[in-house]
């Protein structure tokens, strides 16, 4: 019997936090109509990630991606900036994307 992933199911497999180098970040998905305007905001002082709710899949993971890119940037102090992070973010996406267990092995989880 096959396994229908609901919206409320898909939601409640994304992560909600997220360790960087001892520090806790919090993930927080909102809609639209709640202000969020961007597909993801970093407020890195406060440890929080705000992704915007109702992106296709992979853009999702591509946002949630890309706002760790900037906590990266921030904490190893290295200053990407904006078009830095969003071809490092697609990059790997697309990495990850084509390549199913280069995630695993990459971790060590083979």
């Amino acid at each position: 019997m096959a396994v229908k992933i609901t919206e409320a199911s898909k939601e409640d497999t994304r992560p909600k936090l997220v360790r960087f180098m001892g520090r806790n970040y919090h993930i927080t998905y909102s809609d639209i109509d709640s202000g969020m305007t961007n597909l993801g905001l970093t407020h890195l002082n406060e440890g929080l990630v705000n992704i915007r709710n109702s992106q296709p899949p992979v853009e999702e993971r591509d946002t949630v991606l890309h706002e760790f890119i900037h906590v990266v940037s921030h904490v190893m102090e290295i200053d990407l900036d904006e078009r830095q992070v969003t071809v490092l973010a697609h990059g790997l996406t697309a990495i990850f994307q084509d390549n199913p267990s280069f995630g695993e092995y990459i971790t060590g989880k083979l």
